[in-house]
């Protein structure tokens, strides 16, 4: 938050904090922060400090909900490849979440396969996430 002491002038301050704590975008930010509230409480709710699927549950909701943005308000030159690119992570966390790498008709495969299959999911999630995190914004 800014201080008084950042602005040259007494009224550029008063100015942005008007601009900051209006009623009209104050409401606004705490209807936003209700409805996200309302979509991470499950989520929220069953947390765990100690365990990984937790944050890969709320990476995939954010990335799925990433690209339902991307997809629906089609703001951005690329936004159709940026859900897509949402939607392939959001799935790569479902499935490292889930940890259920089965073979052919639901039996289990060689324990090296399955790990493979993980470390695979794991990789290409990150490299996606490297190359692609700074460019899914609006």
């Amino acid at each position: 938050m800014y201080k008084p002491s950042d602005f040259s002038h007494w009224k550029y301050w008063v100015l942005y904090e008007w601009r900051e704590w209006n009623p009209y975008r104050l409401t606004r930010k705490v209807l936003h922060f209700a409805a996200n509230f309302w979509a991470y409480r499950q989520i929220l709710w069953n947390d765990q400090d100690c365990d990984y699927s937790c944050l890969l549950d709320m990476m995939e909701l954010k990335l799925r909900r990433m690209g339902q943005h991307f997809e629906d308000y089609d703001i951005v030159m690329d936004s159709q490849r940026m859900a897509r690119e949402c939607r392939v992570a959001a799935e790569l966390c479902r499935r490292l979440s889930e940890d259920n790498y089965l073979g052919k008709y639901g039996k289990i495969e060689p324990f090296m396969n399955v790990r493979q299959r993980r470390r695979d999911d794991l990789d290409y999630l990150a490299r996606l996430i490297q190359r692609k995190l700074f460019s899914w914004w609006d």
